[in-house]
Formats: structure tokens, sequence, C-alpha cells
């Protein structure tokens, strides 16, 4: 107990001397061309998160960088890579001079919390008095406007963005860049693509001056409509109806008339549609592998817009211009002290977090369940995130102000260059679904050629005999991995020994027994993936000669072969 009260004594003590030796801090003197005035007035002071940044300097650093490198650059590249090294700096300046991103004067970022569950979030972009200049920011942004495709978003809407991409700003600087860089042989190469897009009958220049600049993405979901999408052979997701579309603002009908006249020329087929003021290239239904995912893409022209989408439905309810989602009571919430007018939007629904986090989770489940646990754990807390945030100018920068579920950490995934992998990748499961099938389909098609390089040395050393069955290859040591005879696609452990692969641990027929390597032509199969490992009928088969190749359904040769020899 003495001991006990020692120790506290001795604790306190070094506290007070602590807390009265402790140095205060210097007092400094604000530099007197601070930003904070300037961008303090666009954010919200005494919330979760402040930040506002003086960057006024950093062009400066960034040119001087740019001499350092290009110096030591020099010194390191042989004579004959020169010109080209000259051209690159020439293009890395004139990026700097051009562009305008040396007027970013100052950022800033703020977050307050409104209500449980609802934060309202900023991040600024300082530009100087009288407004920025550069291809850059004629190219991105564009004056404030009442956000008039917000009106045609569905109800059902999970995910939209309105934003500015003008090319031709872009387009026009790489042209005076490559004309002022001197370089003979670059200008001429330019010039002559040009004059070859000109002879076949390419106007790029007509093309880029038809687009106005907006550009949108839509995607919906249909909770009361599921559709079942195979994650592999032993598990499906139940995901609600997916419809999306790319939309194009345009000046007038170049581009549409343009995609219409090579789509004909290629011989697609397509039907043309012209009601209620739209015009539309409707091409036939398509399903997405064995799944209940189908699509009739469109390319439709309406009003000043030019859409790509997934089904003539969705172009009908964005022609419509109903409101439908501005009039629900979650969309209603999300404007609360929001701008209504800007040159941007993103709007991502509860629905769509959810449904991308769930999907995308039970993937990952089917085939690591301890990974998905780790992933629920870290990123649980993104399930149900929503967002609708406007990006507009003010007299001082660009603003970007934002109604969301969390904090400033979500602001920024949110804003970054895409929406979040989960959200991402659960919209664009079924693009996900086919490239991991097709992997297994090519992984397979190796272990079918090493079965039969291990079938042609067996041969070689048996009076060109084949052996019994495959599991003769692992006996004999021509093939000693035992996941040779596992296909990707299934769930079969591998085997260890060959009377495992005699027991059934084998996922590929044989039908060489008793045969001599001058029974079996180049065209005559001697092994194959079994049946219904994969989707839709594919199989892989394997031939006398060593190739492998496989078929979206099974040749009618290896069928009477697999009935003939009575395997399964």
């Amino acid at each position: 107990m003495k001991t006990f009260l020692y120790s506290l004594c001795a604790l306190a003590l070094t506290l007070s001397h602590l807390s009265h030796g402790a140095p205060e801090l210097p007092a400094v003197t604000p530099q007197a061309n601070s930003k904070q005035p300037v961008i303090g007035r666009y954010l919200n002071p005494g919330g979760d998160f402040y930040l506002c940044m003086d960057s006024g300097e950093w062009a400066k650093k960034l040119e001087l960088m740019l001499v350092k490198f290009e110096a030591a650059v020099e010194t390191t590249v042989p004579e004959d890579g020169q010109e080209g090294v000259a051209l690159a700096f020439h293009f890395a300046r004139a990026f700097l001079r051009d562009s305008g991103v040396k007027d970013f004067g100052g950022i800033g970022a703020s977050s307050i919390r409104l209500a449980e569950g609802l934060h309202h979030n900023r991040l600024f972009f300082q530009y100087p008095a009288g407004g920025p200049k550069g291809f850059l920011w004629e190219a991105l942004t564009a004056k404030n406007h009442s956000l008039a495709f917000a009106q045609c978003l569905p109800r059902k809407t999970a995910f939209a963005r309105w934003s500015v991409m003008r090319p031709q700003p872009v387009w026009e600087w790489i042209k005076a860049t490559i004309k002022e860089s001197g370089n003979a042989e670059i200008s001429g190469k330019f010039e002559e693509a040009m004059a070859k897009l000109e002879r076949d009958g390419v106007e790029l220049d007509r093309y880029l001056a038809s687009l106005t600049g907006g550009v949108g993405m839509v995607a919906t979901l249909d909770p009361d409509r599921l559709v079942k999408l195979p994650l592999d052979r032993n598990n499906v997701a139940e995901i609600p109806a997916f419809d999306g579309a790319l939309v194009v603002e345009v000046k007038d009908d170049t581009l549409f008339e343009l995609i219409g006249k090579k789509l004909a020329e290629e011989g697609e087929t397509f039907e043309k549609v012209n009601t209620k003021g739209i015009r539309a290239l409707v091409f036939p239904e398509k399903k997405i592998d064995d799944s209940e995912l189908a699509f009739r893409m469109t390319i439709a022209r309406f009003d000043d817009y030019l859409v790509l989408a997934s089904s003539p439905q969705l172009v009908g309810i964005l022609a419509a211009k109903k409101g439908g989602l501005i009039a629900t009571p979650h969309f209603k919430q999300c404007q609360e002290a929001m701008p209504k007018e800007g040159f941007g939007f993103m709007y991502l629904s509860p629905s769509a977090t959810r449904t991308g986090y769930d999907a995308f989770l039970k993937a990952i489940a089917a085939e690591e369940p301890e990974a998905a646990k780790a992933v629920g754990a870290a990123y649980g807390s993104l399930r149900g995130m929503f967002n609708w945030s406007v990006t507009l100018h003010t007299p001082d920068g660009v603003a970007i102000v934002a109604n969301q579920s969390s904090g400033i950490t979500q602001f920024l995934i949110t804003h970054g260059p895409s929406v979040h992998l989960p959200i991402l990748a659960g919209m664009l499961l079924p693009a996900l679904s086919q490239a991991r099938e097709k992997a297994r389909r090519i992984s397979d098609l190796s272990h079918l050629k090493l079965i039969g390089t291990g079938l042609t040395l067996y041969c070689n050393d048996n009076d060109e005999r084949f052996p019994d069955d495959l599991a003769a290859l692992m006996e004999e040591e021509y093939i000693r991995s035992g996941t040779i005879y596992v296909c990707p696609a299934s769930k079969t452990v591998a085997p260890t020994t060959p009377e495992e692969i005699r027991a059934g641990r084998c996922d590929y027929l044989y039908f060489g027994r008793g045969m001599t390597d001058a029974d079996l032509g180049t065209e005559d199969p001697i092994a194959c993936t079994k049946p219904g490992l994969f989707r839709g009928g594919y199989i892989n088969v394997l031939y006398g000669d060593g190739h492998a190749k496989g078929y979206a359904q099974m040749p009618k040769d290896v069928k009477e072969l697999i009935e003939a020899t009575g395997q399964k």
C-alpha cells in the first residue's frame, strides 16, 4: 500500500512539473497574402472538419522542379533520344503555361453534422479575381444553370452524374502545341494523319464542334423486380433489375447521323424508331451469359441530348422529364440548404450502395468466406451511403457542396475519380462475372494442354500406346501436381494420389484407353472438361496431337464419345 501511495505522489509531481514547465508556442504573424478570408466565406466553421490552404506558390515551385528534372533527364538520355525528351518537356511546359492550373490560389474544405446520418460538406478551389484562364477551366467548367438534366432522372435512380467535359479546347491546345514545337517530323506525321482522316470522310473538327460539353450518367435499380445473376456454378446472386445510360449534350444531329451511317455500313441489325420527339436506333435484346440480365441497347436523340442506353424504356423515361427522382422524399431531404443552380451534380442513393455492397460481398464470399468477413468489417459503414452534391461557380472560385450520409472521408471518396469500389463493382458485377468466367476457361484450357503433354510423353515411352486412364500419368510421374486434374470452375479437392483420381477426384473425361498414337488424328478428341462445369454449356476439348480448344456448346463427336464410354 505504501509503495502504491509513493507512486501516485511521484506521478502527480511529474505532471505538475510538465504542466508548469512546458514552453508556450511562439506567436506567428500571418502572411499578408493569406487566402483564408476569401476561402473562409465559402466554408462552414465549427464542424467536424475545417481546412484552409494557400497554394499560391505551388505553381512556381512546380515550374522550378520541371526545369531541374529536364536538366537531369537530358544528361542521362542518349543523343538519339534527346529529340523525344525535348518534345515531352515542351508539352509539359506548355501545359503549365496554358492549362490554367497555376490559377489555383487556395483550397478549402469543411464538414458539419446537420443531423444523425446527415452531413453538409464543402470543397472549394479559389481562383484569381476576374476568373481563371486556361484550356482546362474552359474544358471542365461552365456557367451556372438550373441543372435541367436532374428533371430527367427516373424515380428509381441509383446513381446519376452530370459534369462538363468539352474536348474541343483540349484538342485545339494539342494542335497549337504540336505546331509551335518546331519538330518537323512530329508536325508532318500529325498533318498526314489529319489528311488521312479527311480523305476517309472523318471530319473531326466538325464532330467535336457539335458537342456542347455536358456529359451525364444514369443508373437505375428496380427493387420490385429481382433478377438472378450466377456468380459461379454453386452460387447465385439476386439483384434488382438494372438499367443504365450515358448522355451527351449536343448542338445538332451530326454525331447521331454519323453513328447510324457507320452501323448501317457495318451491317448491324437495328430498328429505327421515331416517336414522341425521340429518334432511336434500337438493337435486338441480348442476354448476359446464362443470367436473367438482358439489355436492348438503344442509341437515341431527343432535345439537346444524345443517349446510349441499355433499353428503349429508359430513354422514354429520360425524355419524359417528369422529375421522378426529385419528387421522392429522400431526394427532397438531400436538397435541404443546397444550391439550386450549378454546372454539375452527383446523386448516389442508399439503395445503390446497399445493392452494390451486398452483391460485392456475396461474390467475394463465394470464393473466400474469410476475406468477405474482413471486407464486411472494414467497409460495412459504406452500406446505405448516399450523396447529393452540386458543383458551381462563385465570384472567387469553384465550390462543390454536398449533403451526405457521413463526413469528409466519404465526401473525398465520392468526389474522386470514381465511386467507391464496392458500389462500382456491384454495378459492374455482370462484367466482373464474365471476366472471371473467361479467366477460368483459359486456366482450364492450360490444364488440358498439360495433360496432353503428359499423354505424349507417356506414349513415347510405352510403344506409342496411351495409358488406360489419366491416373497413370501421376502414377508414372508424368504429372506430379494434383491441381492439374481439377477444373478452376469446380469445387473438387485436388487429388494427391492416383487412387484418389480413380475414385473420382478428377474433372476431365478421357477417351484414349486401348488406343495408340496411330489411331488418333489431329482432330480426334482424347479428353475434355466434364460437362456442366462452365456456364451455358461451354466445354474445353483436348485432341490427339496435343492442341486444345474451347467450344460454346459441346461438339457432336465429343458427345458421342462420352455416350460410348459411359462417362459422366
